[in-house]
C-alpha cells in the first residue's frame, strides 16, 4: 500500500504536466494556481480517510493539483516583476533565486513539521489540518492577491511579444518594454 501511496501522485504528476502546461499557456495563471490549491486542499481531506478508495482518490488529486500549483508559480512572480516596471535580467535572476530558496525552506521544514504534527494529533487530524490550511492560504491569496483577478481572461499572445517587433519599427525600446507601457496604460484607464 506504501508503494501505492508514492507511485499514484508521481504517476498522475507525469501525466497531467505536460497538460497544465498547456493549459497554463490557454488560461490566467492564477486562475490555474486557485484551482490547484483548491483541488489540493480537498485531496488532503481525502486522504485522512479510512477506506482504501478515497485514500487513493486523495493521491490522484494530489497528482493533478501538484503541477497546477507548481507549474504557475515562477513564471507568475517574473510577470509580478515586470509589471512594476522593474524588468531586467538581474529582477528575473534574483526571482528565480527567491523562489527556488523558498522552495528548498519549504522541502525541508515541510516534513519536520508535519511528523511532529502527525505524532501529536495522528495521521487523519494532521490531515484536516494540512486541508484546512491549503484553503485558509488559497482564501487569503484570493482576497490580498488575487481578488476576481484570478477569473479575468488574458489573451494568451499578449505575453509572446518578442523585441524583434520593436527591432522591426526602428524604435529603441523592446517588446517587452512595450507591452509594459500599454499595460500600465490599460490599468490607468481602468482606475478612471
Amino acid at each position: 500500500m506504501i508503494a501505492i501511496c508514492f507511485f499514484v501522485p508521481c504517476f498522475m504528476y507525469a501525466v497531467v504536466c505536460p497538460l497544465i502546461f498547456l493549459l497554463t499557456n490557454r488560461l490566467p495563471k492564477r486562475l490555474v494556481l486557485f484551482l490547484g490549491l483548491l483541488v489540493l486542499g480537498i485531496s488532503q481531506f481525502l486522504i485522512g480517510k479510512r477506506d482504501v478508495e478515497t485514500i487513493l482518490t486523495g493521491f490522484v488529486l494530489v497528482g493533478i493539483a501538484a503541477p497546477m500549483v507548481s507549474i504557475p508559480l515562477l513564471p507568475e512572480a517574473i510577470e509580478s516583476t515586470e509589471t512594476t516596471g522593474y524588468y531586467n535580467d538581474e529582477a528575473n535572476k534574483l526571482t528565480s533565486s527567491f523562489f527556488m530558496s523558498f522552495m528548498g525552506v519549504g522541502e525541508a521544514l515541510g516534513p519536520i513539521t508535519s511528523s511532529l504534527l502527525m505524532k501529536k494529533t495522528g495521521f487523519e487530524a494532521s490531515q484536516k489540518f494540512y486541508g484546512m490550511f491549503i484553503l485558509l492560504f488559497l482564501s487569503v491569496y484570493f482576497v490580498c492577491c488575487g481578488h476576481f483577478r484570478v477569473f479575468r481572461w488574458e489573451d494568451p499572445q499578449e505575453h509572446l511579444i518578442s523585441s524583434e517587433v520593436s527591432s522591426n519599427s526602428g524604435s529603441e525600446k523592446t517588446g517587452r518594454e512595450m507591452k509594459l507601457e500599454s499595460k500600465h496604460l490599460q490599468q490607468n484607464i481602468e482606475l478612471i
